[in-house]
Protein backbone atom coordinates (compact mmCIF):
# COMPACT_ATOMS: atom_id res chain seq x y z
CA UNK A 1 0.00 0.00 0.00
CA UNK A 2 2.75 2.45 0.97
CA UNK A 3 4.72 1.51 -2.14
CA UNK A 4 1.72 2.31 -4.35
CA UNK A 5 1.28 5.69 -2.65
CA UNK A 6 4.95 6.49 -3.20
CA UNK A 7 4.63 5.58 -6.87
CA UNK A 8 1.69 7.98 -7.15
CA UNK A 9 3.69 10.73 -5.44
CA UNK A 10 6.55 10.10 -7.85
CA UNK A 11 4.23 10.37 -10.84
CA UNK A 12 2.93 13.66 -9.46
CA UNK A 13 6.50 14.91 -8.98
CA UNK A 14 7.34 14.05 -12.56
CA UNK A 15 4.18 15.75 -13.81
CA UNK A 16 4.96 18.88 -11.83
CA UNK A 17 8.57 18.83 -12.98
CA UNK A 18 7.59 18.52 -16.65
CA UNK A 19 4.95 21.22 -16.35
CA UNK A 20 7.31 23.59 -14.57
CA UNK A 21 10.09 22.93 -17.06
CA UNK A 22 7.74 23.94 -19.87
CA UNK A 23 6.62 27.14 -18.18
CA UNK A 24 10.04 28.00 -16.75
CA UNK A 25 8.64 28.88 -13.33
CA UNK A 26 11.25 26.92 -11.39
CA UNK A 27 14.67 28.23 -10.54
CA UNK A 28 17.67 26.02 -11.38
CA UNK A 29 17.97 25.15 -7.68
CA UNK A 30 14.30 24.12 -7.51
CA UNK A 31 14.69 22.01 -10.64
CA UNK A 32 17.71 20.29 -9.10
CA UNK A 33 15.83 19.69 -5.84
CA UNK A 34 12.80 18.29 -7.65
CA UNK A 35 15.02 15.96 -9.69
CA UNK A 36 16.75 14.78 -6.51
CA UNK A 37 13.37 14.21 -4.81
CA UNK A 38 12.22 12.04 -7.72
CA UNK A 39 15.48 10.07 -7.58
CA UNK A 40 15.16 9.51 -3.85
CA UNK A 41 11.56 8.43 -4.38
CA UNK A 42 12.80 5.81 -6.88
CA UNK A 43 15.29 4.50 -4.33
CA UNK A 44 12.66 4.34 -1.61
CA UNK A 45 10.20 2.50 -3.85
CA UNK A 46 12.88 0.00 -4.83
CA UNK A 47 13.82 -0.56 -1.18
CA UNK A 48 10.19 -1.13 -0.21
CA UNK A 49 9.70 -3.56 -3.09
CA UNK A 50 12.76 -5.57 -2.02
CA UNK A 51 11.68 -5.54 1.63
CA UNK A 52 8.25 -6.87 0.68
CA UNK A 53 9.78 -9.85 -1.17
CA UNK A 54 10.63 -12.31 1.60
CA UNK A 55 12.55 -14.65 -0.71
CA UNK A 56 14.75 -11.81 -1.92
CA UNK A 57 15.38 -10.65 1.66
CA UNK A 58 16.49 -14.16 2.62
CA UNK A 59 18.75 -14.37 -0.45
CA UNK A 60 20.33 -11.02 0.46
CA UNK A 61 20.89 -12.13 4.05
CA UNK A 62 22.53 -15.33 2.83
CA UNK A 63 24.73 -13.41 0.40
CA UNK A 64 25.83 -10.93 3.08
CA UNK A 65 26.64 -13.81 5.42
CA UNK A 66 28.77 -15.45 2.72
CA UNK A 67 30.63 -12.17 2.17
CA UNK A 68 31.35 -11.90 5.91
CA UNK A 69 32.60 -15.49 5.90
CA UNK A 70 34.81 -14.71 2.86
CA UNK A 71 33.06 -17.36 0.74
CA UNK A 72 33.19 -15.27 -2.43
CA UNK A 73 34.62 -16.44 -5.72
CA UNK A 74 36.29 -14.26 -8.35
CA UNK A 75 34.00 -12.93 -11.09
CA UNK A 76 35.95 -14.79 -13.78
CA UNK A 77 35.33 -18.11 -12.04
CA UNK A 78 31.62 -17.34 -11.68
CA UNK A 79 31.38 -16.52 -15.39
CA UNK A 80 33.02 -19.85 -16.25
CA UNK A 81 30.87 -21.75 -13.73
CA UNK A 82 27.69 -20.33 -15.31
CA UNK A 83 29.01 -20.87 -18.85
CA UNK A 84 28.64 -17.18 -19.71
CA UNK A 85 32.03 -16.64 -21.43
CA UNK A 86 30.41 -16.22 -24.85
CA UNK A 87 28.01 -13.56 -23.55
CA UNK A 88 30.64 -11.35 -21.98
Amino acid sequence: MLCERLKLVKVLLIFVRLDELKTGLLTPEEKKLLTKAASLMDELIETLEVMSDEEMVQDLKKALKEVKEDKMIPLGELIKELNLEAEI
